[in-house]
């Protein structure tokens, strides 16, 4: 299988895939249906719920939060006409400096296989579908935000080299989860150095979200929908039921403080830093934080703030599997596949297919 020229499929490398019975969970990311398909879609269910969010045509959610509407006991009642954002799970297309392509690990379908190879599923479910014209239209548009982007930066005095800086900051290793040897916070705020200080208030602030949606959710390894509610005084567990209820199920308390990560824990997770500092996706989520600040910090110090955040995102998630009762050495692996979709959802210069 070939992909157009200057694509990057390195993540396509090493795994394997199949689609779990019983599983559903990317029915709960809710999906997007264009005319044509929604068109099909309504001649078999006349009442069909949709959203209209920018420009796009989403699919209902049952209870609001739950599963899709077409999905009746973890099968899905339209799968052949399905639209083509469901056919193309696990993987995504990413337009930065460079088109990419990525396997969500929060799926327990993609499995690591040294000599493992992807390629033909993803022509199967996304290069023969996706219009060729579509895919150099969204990377033409996300060249000329990066190159006004670069322009602004410059302009600024805010630029520099990204690859840099990521390198530069990958060489910290494990002690990124070992705030005490973190630098003094960039943004120049009042947090000390060796404190998680934003970072880790940035990891929970999506645990206590109102919107349940945008809160984290976790497929665990026997196919349970795992949702989660709170903050720093405690995070409860919780079933997600296909109609949308969240039951909770334990109570874990107090997270105000870093954790105490074994040091083979740590390692684990850097491995997962590393593997996505890997993503152009992290790059364009650096820019974006400048430009979100209009332009008043650097592309160092932005990289710098990054990699705290995914540090921390990753030790939160670590300690709250932990507390669920996963042993320390299946921790990293767990908590790579419960962080993957939020690492892909950060803001970003860049766009998607």
């Amino acid at each position: 299988m070939t992909t157009p020229d200057g694509w990057v499929t390195r993540e396509l490398h090493g795994l394997r895939y199949r689609c779990l019975e019983d599983c559903g969970f990317c029915c709960t990311f809710t999906a997007e249906a264009n005319d044509h398909e929604l068109l099909r879609l309504r001649s078999k269910f006349p009442k069909l719920p949709v959203t209209r969010s920018e420009g796009m045509t989403l699919l209902g959610l049952q209870g609001g939060c739950g599963a899709c509407t077409l999905l009746k006991e973890r099968k899905c009642t339209a799968y052949e006409e399905r639209p083509a954002h469901c056919r193309y799970f696990p993987f995504h297309v990413y337009f930065g400096r460079r088109t990419e392509v990525y396997v969500n690990r929060c799926c327990r379908g993609v499995e690591v296989a040294p000599g493992g190879d992807l390629a033909a599923k993803f022509k199967a479910q996304v290069q023969d579908l996706a219009s060729p014209f579509r895919l150099r239209r969204e990377q033409e548009k996300a060249d000329k935000v990066r190159a006004t982007f670069e322009r602004n930066a410059r302009a600024a005095g805010v630029w520099g080299d990204v690859d840099v800086e990521i390198a530069r900051l990958l060489e910290r290793g494990a002690s990124w989860f070992d705030p005490a040897t973190w630098p003094a916070t960039p943004t120049g705020a009042d947090d000390e150095a060796g404190s998680p200080g934003e970072a880790w208030q940035v990891a929970l602030a999506p645990f206590g979200l109102d919107d349940a949606v945008a809160r984290p959710f976790h497929l665990a390894a026997d196919l349970q929908w795992l949702g989660f509610q709170g903050g720093a005084a405690g995070v409860t567990a919780q079933h997600l039921g296909e109609n949308g209820t969240l039951v909770p199920f334990q109570e874990l308390d107090r997270f105000d403080e870093w954790p105490e990560l074994p040091e083979k824990v740590r390692e684990g997770l850097f491995s997962v830093i590393a593997r996505l500092a890997t993503r152009d996706l992290l790059a364009g989520s650096i820019y974006h934080m400048v430009d979100d600040t209009a332009y008043k910090i650097a592309v160092r110090d932005a990289a710098e703030i990054r990699f705290a955040d995914m540090a921390a995102a990753l030790a939160l998630r670590a300690d709250i599997l932990h507390r669920l009762g996963i042993p320390w050495d299946q921790v990293p692996a767990e908590a790579e596949r419960f962080y993957d979709s939020a690492f892909l959802d950060h803001p970003t210069i860049g766009g998607w297919l």
